[in-house]
């Protein structure tokens, strides 16, 4: 403001001044805290409900709330906060506050609430004070649960069938890491290779198979890391030394969480293998003699190697058409039997003898040497010179 003099000329200036710093820094603190407060209450997309400390009456509630709730405004306004809980959970509600002399529950509880139109739905709430408030009031963030739950209970019945038909089948399943390592075993394959079930989780699945049949086990896992899905068999010995045969499928599983593994289940199919191995066995021998049938030939021919070297004598009974002829069948299959016998003594342990058909025999050396071969075709003909037990032509190479 100007000062005058006595003369009414201006003689200086008067000022005044007020710190209003700490009143812009309020109202800028206050605008935040409206924005803030837009953001997690009106703009929340869970419902938020503000209530009255002392008599739990609803002060405020969120677009979100008032349509998880099915009330409009001015009909939530006139509830108080057990209002919106199940009559027994009210009652929890009340004597809760009772007890402990406070407002709130601590941390997040699990609730049943009731809608509008009576319908009960799970919950589960967060409370806290509602700060630089005139009046003390408090929030409810809720959260609605009911889906996650009716999910989780049929996850449970899933996971409860799931175990018993696992835990009162007959198969044997498993569970184990991508280096074979045992994760889970069931009662029925614990009980099978006779031991208890937490011994054998963390050993690898290898430990309870046979030794003679580590190759099928390796051919197994490189299969687990390379398939999908698969089936096969794996031999496995018991704790108390017996072998079983067991026909498996496994299925991989390498993107599970935490960690991937591999589920597999098997069938007991010994007897069922050692029946095929008898049948197959019989097809490739002779019933007559107990030599090997021709088909042996095919066998030996793929399982040889390139630089393998082997030996074989063939015989052939001379006249055996005038045996049977003269003598009748039953003479003819003495003298095969006969000759059968010769041959089975003068072979080498590692020979295997083989009935061509009719009245020819062979004689494989797997391993052989030109003498070796040689020497045993020099005795069979020296017997063959002494007609016991028949006169048979030879013939030999390697």
């Amino acid at each position: 403001y100007p000062l005058h003099n006595v003369r009414g000329r201006i003689a200086g200036l008067l000022g005044v001044a007020r710190d209003i710093s700490d009143e812009l820094g309020l109202q800028s603190l206050m605008r935040r805290r409206a924005d803030e407060a837009r953001v997690w209450f009106d703009l929340n997309p869970l419902p938020v409900v503000e209530f009255a400390g002392s008599e739990l009456r609803i002060l405020n509630a969120n677009p979100a709330a008032l349509q998880c709730y099915g009330h409009d405004r001015e009909s939530m306004l006139q509830l108080h906060l057990p209002d919106l809980f199940a009559e027994d959970e009210a009652a929890r509600l009340h004597a809760y506050l009772r007890k402990e002399g406070r407002a709130l529950p601590p941390g997040s509880v699990a609730w049943k609430h009731r809608k509008a139109s009576g319908e009960l739905f799970a919950v589960v709430t967060d409370m806290g004070n509602l700060p630089h408030e005139a009046v003390p009031s408090h929030l409810m963030l809720v959260r609605d649960v009911s889906g996650e739950q009716a999910a989780q209970v049929a996850l449970d019945e899933a996971e409860a069938r799931f175990e018993d038909l696992i835990e009162s089948g007959l198969a044997m399943v498993w569970m184990h890491d991508p280096e074979g390592r045992l994760l889970w075993v069931n009662a029925a394959m614990a009980d099978a290779l006779g031991h208890e079930r937490e011994n054998m989780a963390g050993r690898l699945l290898s430990d309870f198979v046979a030794d003679e049949a580590h190759e099928h086990w390796d051919d197994y896992l490189d299969r687990t890391r390379s398939l999908k899905r698969d089936t096969g068999l794996l031999h496995f010995v018991s704790r108390n030394g017996e072998r079983r045969v067991w026909q498996y499928q496994f299925v991989c599983y390498p993107d599970a969480d935490p960690a991937p593994y591999v589920l597999g289940s098997a069938q007991d199919v010994t007897l069922r293998h050692r029946y095929e191995l008898r049948v197959r066995e019989q097809n490739r021998r002779d019933p007559l003699t107990g030599f090997h049938t021709r088909r042996y030939l095919e066998a030996f021919a793929m399982q040889t190697t390139v630089d393998q070297e082997w030996g074989c004598v063939v015989v052939d009974v001379d006249y055996f058409r005038q045996v049977n002829a003269s003598e009748g069948r039953a003479r003819g299959d003495a003298v095969l039997r006969d000759l059968a016998h010769l041959l089975k003594n003068h072979a080498g342990s590692d020979d295997e003898l083989v009935r061509l058909g009719g009245d020819e025999f062979a004689v494989v050396l797997p391993h052989a040497t030109l003498d070796g071969v040689r020497e045993l075709a020099d005795r069979l003909a020296v017997a063959s010179h002494d007609g016991m037990p028949a006169v048979f032509s030879l013939g030999w190479a390697v």
